[in-house]
């Protein structure tokens, strides 16, 4: 059974608290009217002794009243000796007729409160033996109780009294301990079902999602049957956090929720592992093909949602596991799910996959790449090359900075690799911060060499475009290598301009107006409008090499090359063109206005030091 938490075990001592209080106030009104009763016979019988009682109930009458000034442990011990000794002197006070049974009562039950089982069976003890004290002191004739039964049932005040406290404390401590128990249930209710379910969905987490995926698991295996575990993901889901705030992005993932219940069976089992990852599993299955069940949560999934008064599409990238064709046990299947979500979404998302054995190597690749890539980054492992930017006379321009890794055995590895796993890790944060940083170190060497470096281009990746203190990493930098900002260039890409588009100008906005110099990069390979483009505080274009390549010997690249150029000039930017290798796309470049270029067939990427005559010549030859 799972263990209570802090926060149930002190709602649990609360309640406690709140019993024993209300049992104190019943206990001590109820009592002051027996004692009150008794007090009137004894006066009566003109017994003195009478006013010890009333000394001692007036005290835990105090002690009740300065209970929060006292302290919660001090009070436990005063009030149960109080107690106690209001029974024992009231019993040889007034005898057995007297209201030490009501007391007892009342002191047995808040020791139990207070310290438990043990401390109520003490208390139990204790009562038991003082009345069996006081009788055999009785019977032995070595204490006289005021046993005139005819005298107090005479006095009304005395048995009115004693009905009224022995039934007030009946009731007392039967309702209060059915009170506590029923709460103390309801809170252990609610402890086990927020350990198993998700408080935002009212899903099963992965807790209860494991435990009972494994059950299915033993049962397949015994019915030869198989169990479908489909993990989803949104895509895009940080878009809506970002874009719209974290409740409309859980008001998003209530309704997902909602459509995975009604997708499958009363059987199927539904959780929310964490963030945007969902599970749900078939179980009892004939035939290991689901095809039909995955198409209809994607079908689901990807119908509109209105979120905050808004009609917003969102797709889900769906990766299957089977078992026992893939895995027979709780983690293995998970993570195949997982590793073929990934893939779905490597493929651009929006559909589903199911696992298979190639998937698990390319996975573990994956995984040996990224921490190799840590390693490499504490080994110093990670170098810049600079590319060198020139306009049609020849003259440098500017720099982009280009990030190498040299593995192991001297062979580096195509960053279009390492810095997608980079992406999906979450280590281009670093990767980034880094190459700010040395870039601007390389900056501020030049100068201090004398050198008037140009312009360095710097990409940034679409998760930096997110941080809301980029701005603010840039100007630390340039402000440690006393850099003016001039000297920066960030590019971004198209398809990270455009999909948080919000945000990027933001972002964009406070890059500018630092003076940082900015630039679109990859421009025709996503879907960006000329008002988007025209709300954005650019001054450079780059068209992507794809559409450079074959402009000597295709019409369509040719005709979106010369109409990115005017399009571009029309806004007032600058055109750059990438990926320039030969001399007839030199030409038709230059010929139809294209204002830089950079390729191999200017320069290639090449390490700070080998740049210097470049740098200082400031101009590189001409193709002829």
């Amino acid at each position: 059974m799972t263990s209570i938490s802090e926060e149930l075990a002190e709602q649990i001592r609360a309640i406690r608290e709140d019993v024993v209080m209300k049992t104190l106030a019943v206990t001590l009104v109820a009592g002051a009217v027996l004692l009150l009763g008794n007090m009137v016979r004894n006066v009566y019988l003109g017994n003195s002794l009478s006013i010890v009682h009333p000394v001692l109930y007036l005290t835990l009458y105090a002690v009740f009243l300065l209970r929060r000034r006292i302290g919660a442990e001090r009070i436990a011990w005063l009030i149960v000796i109080l107690l106690y000794l209001a029974a024992t002197v009231g019993l040889f006070v007034y005898g057995l007729a007297g209201n030490s049974a009501a007391v007892y009562m009342a002191f047995c039950f808040v020791s139990t409160t207070f310290f438990g089982v043990r401390g109520g069976g003490a208390a139990a003890a204790l009562s038991v033996g003082s009345y069996a004290l006081v009788g055999i002191l009785h019977i032995a004739g070595l204490i006289n109780l005021s046993l005139d039964l005819p005298t107090f049932l005479q006095n009304p005040y005395s048995w009115i009294a004693a009905v009224l406290t022995i039934g007030s404390m009946s009731w007392l401590v039967l309702s209060q301990v059915g009170s506590l128990n029923n709460r103390h249930l309801k809170l252990l209710a609610e402890q086990h079902h927020l350990a198993r379910h998700d408080p935002l969905t009212g899903l099963m987490n992965r807790v209860a999602l494991e435990s009972i995926l494994e059950h299915a698991i033993a049962e397949a295996a015994r019915e030869d049957l198989s169990v479908a575990v489909f993990l989803l993901d949104l895509d895009r889901f940080k878009n809506i956090n970002d874009s719209l705030g974290h409740s409309a992005g859980d008001d998003l993932l209530i309704q997902v929720a909602g459509r995975l219940r009604g997708c499958v069976r009363e059987s199927d089992i539904v959780a929310r592992l964490s963030g945007d990852e969902f599970v749900v599993v078939l179980p009892h299955l004939a035939s290991p093909d689901v095809t039909a069940v995955a198409g209809k949560l994607a079908a689901a999934l990807s119908a509109p949602y209105m979120i905050a008064d808004r009609e917003l599409r969102m797709t889900p990238s769906i990766g299957i596991g089977i078992c026992p064709r893939d895995a027979g046990d709780v983690e293995t299947l998970i993570k195949y799910a997982d590793t073929a979500m990934y893939a779905a979404k490597a493929n651009g998302g929006a559909r589903f996959c199911y696992f298979s054995p190639e998937m698990n190597q390319e996975a573990t690749d994956r995984l040996l790449i990224e921490l190799r890539l840590r390693e490499g980054m504490e080994q110093g492992l990670l170098t810049m090359h600079y590319q060198p930017k020139i306009d049609m006379t020849g003259r440098l321009t500017g720099l982009e900075a280009l990030i190498r890794w040299e593995g192991e055995g001297g062979i580096s590895m195509p960053p279009a690799q390492f810095i997608a796993i980079a992406e999906e890790s979450g280590l281009i944060d670093e990767i980034g911060d880094w190459v700010i940083a040395t870039v601007c170190r390389q900056l501020r060497t030049w100068l201090d060499d004398g050198i008037r470096p140009p312009r360095v281009a710097i990409n940034l990746s679409t998760r930096q475009l997110r941080q809301h203190n980029l701005a603010m990493g840039v100007a630390r930098r340039l402000i440690e290598a006393a850099v003016a900002p001039d000297l920066l260039e960030f590019e971004i890409t198209e398809t990270a301009a455009m999909e948080n588009a919000d945000t990027a100008e933001r972002r964009l906005g406070e890059l500018s107006a630092m003076g940082v110099t900015l630039s679109i990069d990859d421009f025709g390979t996503g879907y960006s409008s000329l008002l988007h483009l025209r709300s954005l505080p650019l001054d450079a274009l780059k068209i992507d090499h794809t559409f450079v390549r074959d402009i000597a010997s295709d019409a369509n690249d040719l005709a979106i090359a010369r109409g990115t150029i005017a399009l571009a000039h029309s806004l007032g930017l600058r055109v750059v063109a990438e990926g320039v290798e030969t001399l007839e796309q030199w030409q038709l470049l230059r010929q139809y206005g294209c204002d830089e270029v950079q390729g191999f067939l200017i320069a290639r990427p090449a390490p700070a030091e080998a740049l210097a005559d470049i740098l200082v010549a400031g101009k590189v030859a001409v193709p002829a």
